[in-house]
C-alpha cells in the first residue's frame, strides 16, 4: 500500500458518514459517526468496521530491556520548571484526499453565545491519529519547513533538540507519576526512536484508535457552540508545536488547540457570554479576495502545503471544557492544571450544564511559564464565580513536572546506551502500573517501513545529525 492510500491500523479507510455511506476524510480528525447535526441515524457502534483493539505489545520482544522507576519527590522548585516558550510551528488538516495540511493555519476563534442555552450530547465514534498512522509526527517537520520558508523564521537547531513529543504522550507519563485520587494507572505504550545523538522522537500509540461518546458528554458540542473557524482555515483540530525547556531537557511539543482569543481590536464580543457582534478574525490574515499558494514537501511520504491563516500568540490560545454542574466539586485539577501546564495554554473555558442546559461559563487565567512560585495567593483566578486559589496546584504541578523530567532523562540514557539503528527503536509499556522498556521489532531490511519500525522516515531523521565542520 502507498503512503499516499493512508493506511489505517482500524483498517477502516479514514471514512465519515454522509446519509449512510462512508467518504475519505483525512482532514477532520474529530467526527461523530451518528450525530444528529449532520442527520445521522443511531449511533450505534458499526461492530464490522471496528477491529478488536490491537495488543498492547503488538511487534516487540517479549524481554523487558528495563523497568523505568518513580523518581522521589523533590522539594518545591523555586521557580515554575517550564520556560523559555517558543513557537515553531502550526497547522490545521484539510479534507483532501492526499495528505494536506494549511500552515499556519487558525484555531477556531472565540465567539461566545449568551447563556442560557441548550446542546444534545456528543454522539458516535471520533477518530484519533487518522492522518499518517505509521508517522504521526512527520506534519510537524512540514509546518516547521513552511514557517521557515515563509516567514523567514530561524530554523530549529534539531539536533540539540532531546525529545519531540506529542503533549498527549507526556500527559500519559504525569498520570503513571501522579495518579489522580481513586483512579488507577491505565495502561498504555509510547514507541520510541533515538534520532542523531541524543534526540527521542515519541510516537504516540493508542490502544483505542477512537473516543466512544455513549458517556453522553456535551464537550464537542459545547466547544463547536461557543467557535467558529477562522476565515479561509478548515474546522478541523488545530495543531501548534512548541518548544521550550523543561528544566535542562530541550523539549518540541506537539498539541491541539480548542481556540482562541479575538485579537486586541478586533470587533468579535470579547465578553465570552456575548455573540452578538461576529466579524472576521483579525488574527486571519486572509480574506475572501485573498488566495493561498500550495506546495509539496519534498520528504517522503509527500505532504502537500497549503499556505493560509496566521501565527497566533500564545497567550491568545483557549482550552475548551464542559462539566456537569452536579460533578463541580470533582474537578480533577492534576488533569486540567497539568494539561495546561505542559502546552503552555494561559486560557481555560469552561461550559457548566445540567443535562445539556448551559447556565453558567467559568474562567480560569493561568500564569505563565518561568515565573516565581509563592507559598500562596490568588494569582491563578476563576471568573465567572468566586475566586479559587490554585497556587496549590501550582506548586504540585510543578514537582510532578520536576519528576517527569527525571523520567525522560532516564528514557535517554536508555536510548543513548543502545545506539540508534534498529536498537534505538524501543517502546515504553506501562502495564498494571509498571512501566518497562521493550524493544522494538523493526522489518527485515531495516529500514522501519513497518508500523512497528521507524517513527520518522530516513530522509527526515536525517536532520538530527550532528553537523560535521571540516578543519582545514
Amino acid at each position: 500500500m502507498s503512503s499516499r492510500e493512508q493506511p489505517s491500523r482500524l483498517n477502516f479507510t479514514n471514512t465519515r458518514r454522509r446519509g449512510g455511506r462512508l467518504r475519505p476524510d483525512y482532514g477532520n480528525r474529530f467526527y461523530f459517526f451518528g450525530s444528529r447535526e449532520r442527520g445521522g441515524g443511531s449511533a450505534a457502534r458499526p461492530a464490522d468496521n471496528f477491529p478488536s483493539e490491537p495488543d498492547l505489545k503488538e511487534g516487540l520482544d517479549t524481554t523487558i530491556i528495563q523497568t523505568i522507576s518513580t523518581p522521589a519527590h523533590p522539594m518545591v522548585p523555586e521557580y515554575f520548571p517550564i520556560d523559555n516558550v517558543k513557537y515553531v510551528a502550526s497547522y490545521n488538516w484539510t479534507g483532501a484526499e492526499e495528505p494536506t495540511i494549511v500552515v499556519p493555519g487558525s484555531p477556531a476563534i472565540w465567539t461566545g453565545r449568551a447563556v442560557p442555552f441548550t446542546l444534545q450530547p456528543d454522539e458516535g465514534y471520533v477518530w484519533k491519529n487518522v492522518q499518517l498512522p505509521q508517522y504521526p509526527m512527520l506534519p510537524l517537520f512540514a509546518a516547521a519547513d513552511a514557517i521557515h520558508d515563509q516567514e523567514a523564521a530561524p530554523p530549529v537547531d534539531w539536533p540539540t533538540v532531546d525529545f519531540v513529543t506529542d503533549h498527549n504522550d507526556l500527559r500519559k507519563l504525569l498520570r503513571w507519576l501522579s495518579p489522580s485520587p481513586g483512579r488507577e494507572v491505565q495502561d498504555f505504550r509510547i514507541d520510541v526512536q533515538l534520532v542523531g545523538t541524543k534526540t527521542l522522537v515519541l510516537r504516540r500509540w493508542e490502544i483505542r484508535p477512537y473516543w466512544d461518546h455513549a458517556n453522553r458528554s456535551y464537550g464537542h458540542a459545547f466547544a463547536a457552540a461557543m467557535t467558529r473557524a477562522a476565515p479561509d482555515c478548515p474546522s478541523s483540530r488545530h495543531h501548534r508545536v512548541i518548544a521550550y525547556n523543561m528544566l535542562n531537557t530541550k523539549m518540541v511539543v506537539r498539541f491541539g488547540i480548542d481556540a482562541c482569543l479575538p485579537s486586541p481590536g478586533s470587533s468579535v464580543a470579547t465578553t465570552y457570554f456575548d455573540d452578538s457582534n461576529l466579524a472576521p478574525c483579525a488574527h486571519s490574515s486572509m480574506n475572501a479576495e485573498q488566495t493561498s499558494t500550495s506546495t509539496t514537501t519534498t520528504m517522503s511520504p509527500a505532504i502537500n502545503i497549503v499556505r493560509a491563516g496566521t501565527q497566533v500568540p500564545q497567550d491568545a490560545l483557549v482550552e475548551v471544557v464542559s462539566r456537569s454542574a452536579y460533578y463541580l466539586d470533582r474537578l480533577d485539577w492534576n488533569e486540567l492544571y497539568s494539561q495546561l501546564a505542559l502546552s503552555q495554554t494561559p486560557t481555560l473555558r469552561m461550559g457548566v450544564h445540567e443535562g445539556g442546559e448551559f447556565k453558567e461559563l467559568r474562567e480560569w487565567q493561568l500564569e505563565g511559564s518561568g515565573t516565581r512560585l509563592g507559598t500562596s495567593g490568588q494569582s491563578e483566578t476563576q471568573k465567572g464565580a468566586d475566586i479559587q486559589d490554585l497556587s496549590a496546584q501550582r506548586r504540585e504541578t510543578a514537582v510532578q513536572i520536576v519528576r517527569l523530567e527525571r523520567v525522560l532523562q532516564d528514557v535517554q540514557k536508555v536510548a543513548i546506551a543502545r545506539g540508534s539503528g534498529p536498537a534505538g527503536s524501543f517502546s515504553l509499556v506501562c502495564e498494571g502500573g509498571k512501566l518497562c522498556v521493550y524493544a522494538r521489532k523493526v522489518d527485515s531490511d531495516g529500514d522501519g517501513t513497518s508500523p512497528s519500525g521507524s517513527c520518522l522516515p530516513p530522509d527526515v531523521a536525517a536532520r538530527f545529525e550532528t553537523q560535521k565542520h571540516v578543519i582545514l
